[in-house]
């Protein structure tokens, strides 16, 4: 043994200069870190679907994971049906991106909570109905406005070209919430067959039930969805396999509104204002915002469709 290493032996404890070899080799070792749990996974996909994660694009594949922040977008003619891991589904028809940008599942302490943003184009969701959950909160977000949602099928469509942005959201079943994020305090309640409009940041547009011709142009690619088949209007409007959902209910009567569809993380607070056939807040008078009806946007006739929004501008609109 050299002198200088006999120096530095007597001079450390043995202890000490084991711990800090292992000190060093920690160090030097690269940090280890544990893999990210998947969201969910691709299911049925048609045509180019692709995914971008951390900066790199590449094709999407049936059975491929999917994680926080993945980006899945959708070519011409294009389709992709996603099945989250509390088996919540969502499908996109051609041409749309979006984003899983949050997805927490923890059965044991009965909590889901679920945020898509939704950048173009359209997508359905049929949410988990996890009725034993204490907090099972599932939205869908674009640039403009919110809807939100806890066990129910709806669907959610979003043009950017239009200025300001149009987001049209279609319930399906069950009971859906629209808000801007200029005023979200201030929601809609749609129930199943009903639809409303959010032109830019302003208010959504009253909930009124659907026509034959925007339910053809809304469904249009997302008719189908795993087992799940809700009947279209044929072209007079009329409704083949019975009724349309929602057309005999009673359109706002949907008791402890405010407990059911608190939104804290998007700073939503207590007191909500509710928008329905049967109870309706009454903004402002402005004149009526020249806009496209729900289904030219989505690239059809639209007859029969009612008037566009007569709501306040939002504040900052872009």
């Amino acid at each position: 043994m050299s002198a200088h290493i006999r120096v530095l032996a007597g001079r450390f404890p043995r202890k000490s200069i084991f711990a800090l070899a292992a000190a060093v080799l920690l160090l030097a070792a690269p940090q280890l870190r544990a893999a990210p749990e998947p969201t969910g996974k691709a299911d049925i996909l048609t045509g180019t679907v692709t995914v971008e994660r951390a900066g790199t694009q590449d094709v999407l594949k049936p059975g491929d994971p999917l994680f926080l922040k993945d980006r899945i977008k959708t070519g011409a003619g294009s389709s992709a049906e996603i099945v989250f891991v509390d088996l919540s589904r969502m499908k996109l028809a051609a041409n749309t991106s979006l984003e899983i940008t949050e997805y927490l599942y923890n059965p044991a302490e009965k909590t889901r909570q679920g945020l898509i943003s939704l950048t173009s184009g359209k997508a359905r969701f049929a949410v988990q109905d996890l009725q034993d959950f204490r907090d099972r909160r599932f939205r869908v977000q674009t640039r403009t406005a919110v809807v939100g949602s806890r066990d129910t099928d709806f669907i959610v469509a979003f043009d950017p070209n239009v200025p300001g942005g149009l987001l049209v959201a279609f319930c399906l079943e069950n009971s859906i919430v629209v808000f801007s994020l200029d005023s979200p305090d201030k929601l809609v309640l749609l129930t199943a067959n009903m639809i409303s409009q959010v032109y830019g940041l302003n208010l959504p547009t009253p909930p009124r039930f659907a026509t034959g011709a925007e339910r053809i142009a809304l469904m249009s690619e997302l008719e189908q969805m795993l087992n799940m088949h809700i009947p279209i209007p044929g072209p007079s409007g009329a409704f083949t396999g019975g009724e349309p959902p929602g057309t005999g209910g009673t359109p706002g009567d949907f008791p402890n509104f405010e407990s059911q569809f608190q939104l804290p993380p998007l700073g939503i607070t207590q007191g909500y204002t509710v928008t329905s056939t049967t109870t309706t807040t009454t903004t402002s008078t402005l004149p009526p915002r020249p806009s496209p009806c729900v289904a030219g946007v989505m690239g059809a006739p639209c007859p029969g469709a009612q008037e566009p929004l007569r709501g306040r501008p939002g504040i900052n609109q872009k």
